[in-house]
């Protein structure tokens, strides 16, 4: 399996009242190195895609976003194929931090996947200069 560059995000989720922050690592979609019948199944939310994604795809493919869920920079998020969003989830991508959601798996209601490019004092120095 080749290598694949990670990204750093955080995972906001509320569990009975209570708020967690989880660290994760996410692959990038431009970096992966997927096999062609699997890069085919791959979908990016957009409106067109949205609630049935990749649109017009068979159900025992397709991706479902509920119509109440948010995806913000929808170009850097990538779902495999049988994922579900749940109601009011939000997948916030920013930046060149992308998110990947691997196939059969789902994002449960009112859940928050933030991504974003952490960098070191130096590199976001270098970067304002």
């Amino acid at each position: 399996m080749p290598h694949v560059p990670r990204r750093t995000c955080t995972l906001l989720a509320a569990i009975g009242g209570a708020a967690l922050l989880l660290p994760l690592a996410l692959s990038s979609p431009a970096a992966a190195v997927a096999a062609p019948a699997e890069a085919a199944l791959q979908c990016t939310p957009t409106a067109a895609n949205r609630p049935v994604c990749p649109a017009g795809s068979p159900a025992k493919t397709a991706s479902f976003l509920d119509p109440t869920a948010q995806v913000t920079a929808p170009s850097h998020v990538e779902l495999g194929p049988e994922v579900y969003v749940g109601p009011f989830a939000r997948l916030l991508a920013a930046g060149d931090a992308d998110i990947v959601i691997g196939a059969e798996s789902n994002v449960q209601d009112n859940v928050v996947v933030r991504a974003r490019t952490v960098r070191s004092a130096a590199a976001t120095q270098a970067l304002q200069s």
